[in-house]
């Protein structure tokens, strides 16, 4: 039925030319679909070798995870009695360093009470020398005496009392390897 008025077409040249070109787009149309079902397959094909590459390679993580990752992390009864020696030991160095810090600290307090008794006694000499100068200049200048220090041989500091550095490292506990 389709082809009733397809003779009538056929009679003149003209028409010849015109369903030359129906075929020729019908062909383009046929290459086309035949080219985009090839590259449909062809990436198609691609696309499923690619999924199953990256199943096998997330499969393979997962294997390896729980036998040779897992065991690193994991704390056993013997690996925690492990860490726990190592920390008793960084932390008895510690104390050492700590121990050995305070003796530094209490013979420098020693030396210090020292250097501060020093020079409360050059301070008094000082003091005296200069109480001297002024009942001379009292004296020579006639002037009324003021007043006189209190005790001569009082300290400005104090002298407060700051134990040996051997002392203080005889308090402390011994070092044990």
């Amino acid at each position: 039925m389709a082809l009733l008025g397809a003779s009538d077409m056929f009679e003149s040249v003209e028409a010849v030319s015109n369903m030359g070109l129906v075929v020729h787009g019908m062909s383009t149309a046929l290459s086309t679909t035949l080219i985009a079902i090839v590259a449909y397959l062809s990436f198609g094909y691609f696309f499923l070798q690619l999924t199953d590459a990256q199943t096998h390679v997330v499969s393979a993580i997962e294997q390896v995870t729980p036998h040779y990752l897992l065991p690193r992390f994991s704390s056993g009864s013997d690996r925690l009695v492990h860490d726990l020696g190592n920390l008793v030991g960084r932390l008895r160095l510690a104390a050492e360093g700590l121990v050995s810090t305070q003796v530094t600290h209490a013979e420098v307090g020693a030396r210090l009470t020292g250097i501060v008794h020093a020079l409360d006694q050059r301070v008094n000499r000082i003091s005296d020398d200069i109480d001297e100068v002024k009942s001379v200049l009292g004296e020579g200048f006639r002037l009324p005496v003021v007043r006189e220090r209190p005790c001569k041989d009082s300290s400005i500091y104090g002298t407060p009392a700051v134990p040996k550095a051997s002392t203080i490292a005889s308090g402390l506990p011994s070092r044990r390897s």
